[in-house]
């Protein structure tokens, strides 16, 4: 017989180690609100998993987040693949210690927008600066490419572009980079683009014992604002400046 029920009933994490208890053999099958897990179980041993499009570990940890969904064990299903080479309590806190992890990522780049969204000064395309607050607006398209792209280059520290109006479109920062202080030297190059009484300024380079930052014009409508390690040097930064606003400019064009 099949044991079923719903993740109200069981957490999703003992769920997981269920059939191992037991030494069962057998498919777990798990309807989430979204997508469909299947676990297959070799004596207690978990063998194989999938979830959506992932496999192995990458699909374990996609499924320690869920909170509701149905399960089903089905008792001596079996299978040929093998995704998972380690033992299933190890593969569980892998997969617990990634999604947390993750976790803590998400909620530090959150924290970092909404600072710099709260604390950068507003700089028109023409005319004067302003000083109010900037609105919010994000772009999940290229937060994913300014990550890409700006994660590629071992010495950028922080990467984020700007809308001319002052509105934030999206933030990228390495882990442990303290942000705060970065925060502020986009103040300063804005000002400088704001200010400067010749509209068209396309760079401005700040060099100090800490390293280099750089505010890059893309186009007419953003501004790129990059921070680099201290031993890059002023040609290394233009040269992944200019990558990143080709890669931005193509994503919007």
């Amino acid at each position: 017989m099949a044991l079923s029920g719903t993740l109200s009933d069981l957490g999703i994490v003992d769920l997981i180690q269920f059939p191992g208890t037991g030494k069962k053999t057998g498919e777990l099958v798990i309807a989430g609100t979204e997508d469909e897990a299947r676990l297959f179980y070799e004596q207690g041993s978990l063998k194989h998993v999938t979830c959506a499009n992932a496999t192995g570990l990458d699909a374990l940890i996609e499924l320690v987040s869920w909170e509701e969904g149905e399960f089903e064990f089905r008792l001596g299903s079996t299978t040929d693949t093998t995704s998972i080479e380690i033992d299933l309590h190890r593969a569980l806190m892998v997969a617990l210690k990634t999604r947390d992890e993750r976790r803590e990522e998400a909620r530090k780049q959150a924290e970092l927008s909404q600072s710099v969204s709260d604390k950068t000064t507003v700089v028109p395309a023409k005319g004067d600066m302003v000083t109010r607050p900037p609105s919010r607006t994000l772009n999940p398209e290229m937060q994913s490419l300014l990550s890409e792209v700006a994660s590629s280059f071992t010495y950028i520290e922080y990467a984020a572009v700007f809308h001319r109006n002052g509105s934030e479109v999206c933030i990228w920062a390495r882990e442990d980079v303290d942000t705060q202080v970065y925060v502020q030297i986009v103040t300063s190059l804005s000002d400088v683009f704001g200010t400067h009484p010749r509209k068209e300024l396309q760079k401005v380079y700040l060099t100090d014992n800490l390293g280099t930052c750089i505010g890059f014009a893309v186009g007419q409508e953003y501004l790129l604002f990059l921070a680099a390690a201290e031993e890059s040097s002023l040609g290394v930064v233009s040269v992944a400046a200019s990558k990143i606003a080709n890669a931005i400019s193509g994503e919007n064009a």
